[in-house]
């Protein structure tokens, strides 16, 4: 039973994420996250990556959020501020 609330809490985490991601994507002038995966996912960013961290429906590596950040231009610690 533990373990189920622990996983829920991290799905609820990793869609909270998602949405941070998402909003911040916006923000920064881009049209949609296909736009920003465009102008940013040639290193290594996959779009369907992308759109799974977006989604709440993966919990992503640090470095996939690193490459995220700093395609928003933002401190990493920016994807995790009020979620």
């Amino acid at each position: 039973m533990e373990k189920n609330k622990k996983q829920l809490s991290d799905q609820k985490y990793c869609i909270a994420l998602g949405k941070k991601i998402s909003l911040l994507i916006k923000e920064k002038g881009y049209k949609s996250p296909y736009a920003f995966w465009l102008e940013n996912g040639e290193d290594g960013l996959s779009r369907s990556n992308l759109n799974y961290i977006i989604n709440g429906k993966t919990d992503p590596k640090l470095s996939t959020l690193r490459k995220i950040a700093d395609g928003l231009e933002v401190e990493l610690v920016d994807l995790f501020k009020n979620i």
